[in-house]
């Protein structure tokens, strides 16, 4: 059964602090289709980019 515990809610909180520090400053660009290489490389930096992958190809460690 999924459920929102302390790891969980510090990687949203990470994620929510990200998108509102990064990505909200170049919503008028990415609205135009103008997509700043900036922004990835920040999501690569931070571990965003991997959460959508499996533990074998580099996603985060499954726990519980």
């Amino acid at each position: 059964m999924w459920y929102m515990n302390e790891e969980r809610k510090m990687l949203q909180k990470m994620v929510r602090d990200f998108t509102q520090n990064e990505v909200k400053p170049f919503i008028p660009e990415m609205e135009k289709d103008v997509y700043p290489r900036e922004i990835l490389r920040k999501m690569g930096e931070v571990s965003i980019l991997a959460l959508c992958h499996d533990e074998e190809h580099g996603g985060p460690v499954q726990t519980g």
